[in-house]
């Protein structure tokens, strides 16, 4: 994201952060001021989480980020109708897919 980050992998939004509950607020404009690397961080533990249930070995979710990661797996269950596998990041397939 622009200017703010708690590092990569693990929770793109933090419990307890000022800014990410502002971000968590509006989460359109979270999602558009991701950079490539938060917005593969986050669409990857969207898909793990909804195909596996849990984090696995990547950090766990906050319950901040929960409606985010809710918000992109609806996102992966529409554009697979259209062709592309669940759990594949459009902007990069090969950088972070979920196996």
């Amino acid at each position: 994201m622009a200017n703010h980050s708690h590092g990569i992998p693990g929770p793109v939004l933090i419990d307890g952060c000022l800014t990410c509950h502002e971000l968590a607020a509006k989460l359109p404009a979270c999602i558009a001021m991701f950079d490539r690397n938060h917005f593969v961080n986050a669409w990857s533990r969207a898909a793990r989480l909804h195909m596996f249930g849990d984090m696995g070995g990547m950090p766990p979710q906050s319950s901040l980020e929960t409606p985010l990661l809710d918000l992109l797996w609806a996102f992966q269950v529409q554009i697979q109708a259209l062709g592309w596998p669940i759990g594949h990041v459009p902007i990069a397939p090969t950088d972070a897919d979920v196996s």
